[in-house]
């Protein structure tokens, strides 16, 4: 098995969990990070490792551009 299928094996079973998790659903977390990272309307961000969008989403509709690059399907 190529060492990218094992990676991406790995990370599409943690997939789910981190999409329910509590630290990165809750609303107060998601704008501590997005002042913290200084990420306000017309800036432009990539999150690389986005998985379910959840960050990515959270600073869009804030009013940044945003660009989320995932190596797992989910």
């Amino acid at each position: 098995m190529r060492s990218e299928s094992v990676a991406v094996k790995q990370f599409a079973m943690q997939a789910d969990f981190f999409a329910t998790a509590v630290v990165i659903t809750n609303d107060d977390a998601l704008q501590a990070l997005g002042k913290l990272a200084d990420v306000g309307p017309g800036d432009r961000v990539v999150d690389v490792g986005c998985g379910p969008d959840i960050v990515a989403v959270h600073l869009a509709v804030s009013g940044a551009y945003v660009t989320g690059v995932d190596m797992t399907p989910r």
